[in-house]
């Protein structure tokens, strides 16, 4: 159970949680025993453990019960076995259902469509990077999430020896660790960026939408791939990482790593302020426009990335133009906007 208080992460055995949760249950229950008006609360919470499996299916994901019976029936999500098989993550699909669930039906449909297309494969690869950048994952109320991410991105470039100035070849690694990726053409546009799944029986892959809005697609596409593999590994190690959907019930914590770690991993903040020095140490927005250009060709990002990765590489420095990087890059991207 990953636990998000908007400031840190914690990850609790489920086990524990839902041991609390009972203790806690049913200290209420005997406290509001002698009123008649709380009787079929506390007769449905003694009976928790009876619930119909497709309403037990429901609740787990946060959708109604209708909408739980048509993903049922369109054979993309299967009912819970028992309480216990509900509350664990074991099943992909149901947890794509569950960060995705307050979207409209036909768009939780969709995506669950494009999930349950992805077979399951081996990747050892994969599972050995995840091993490698596991002691920066070590979670405690002093780390911020955008500086693990930073720091697994490091981890990750180091591992797949990949040179701090040198561009990303993602297919080439997601080929390598054995990571389905594949380019939709996605009638959600503005719901659908991209899907990261590991599961029993999907993935792992990565779906990333195809965008026809901007002549930067493909840099917009590079960045959300990056993300994903961000989900894959930090929070892949019990079904699905995440799936990118706005409104999607991801903790805020977990999306902030990611997204540091898709900046760092495509362009180091380092490699932004080696850049700045040797152009000169420019101030001006004109020449910082340029930089930022020149940044986002080589490396294959976005500007709003770019401008990003300079800014944190120029703090480093002790060099704050943040000011005018906002005027260069208006509405710019951060990993702390989520």
């Amino acid at each position: 159970m990953q636990v998000d208080n908007g400031k840190d992460l914690w990850s609790i055995p489920l086990s524990d949680l839902v041991s609390e949760f009972e203790v806690l249950g049913d200290a209420i229950a005997l406290r509001f025993s002698n009123e008649a008006k709380f009787f079929s609360l506390i007769k449905a919470w003694n009976e928790r453990v009876k619930i119909d499996a497709l309403t037990l299916l429901a609740t787990s994901v946060g959708i109604s019960r209708t909408n739980a019976k048509r993903l049922v029936d369109a054979r993309l999500l299967e009912v819970p076995s028992d309480l216990n098989d509900a509350a664990n993550d074991d099943d992909e699909l149901r947890l794509a259902a569950r960060v995705t669930g307050e979207l409209a039906f036909d768009r939780l449909k969709y995506i669950l469509d494009i999930a349950s297309s992805l077979p399951a494969q081996k990747s050892t690869e994969l599972d050995r990077l995840k091993r490698a950048v596991s002691n920066d994952l070590v979670q405690s109320q002093y780390q911020k999430p955008y500086d693990v991410g930073v720091r697994v991105a490091i981890s990750a470039r180091a591992q797949l020896g990949v040179q701090s100035n040198q561009k990303v070849d993602l297919e080439k690694i997601l080929s390598g660790l054995n990571v389905s990726l594949r380019v939709e053409h996605c009638e959600l546009e503005d719901d659908f960026k991209g899907l990261a799944i590991w599961g029993k029986k999907h993935g792992p892959g990565i779906i990333v939408a195809e965008s026809s809005k901007s002549r930067f697609s493909l840099a917009y596409q590079r960045v959300t791939i990056a993300h994903e593999l961000g989900h894959l590994l930090m929070d892949g190690d019990h079904a699905i990482g995440a799936v990118d959907i706005l409104h999607g019930r991801v903790p805020p914590s977990m999306e902030q790593r990611a997204k540091s770690f898709a900046g760092e991993f495509l362009l180091p903040a380092k490699v932004a302020a080696d850049a700045w020095q040797e152009r000169g140490h420019p101030q001006d927005r004109e020449n910082l426009k340029l930089l930022v250009e020149a940044l986002s060709r080589k490396y294959g990002v976005t500007n709003a990335v770019a401008a990003w990765k300079l800014e944190h590489g120029l703090k480093a420095l002790d060099v704050d133009l943040s000011a005018v990087l906002d005027v260069v890059v208006p509405g710019r991207w951060s990993p702390r906007s989520v």
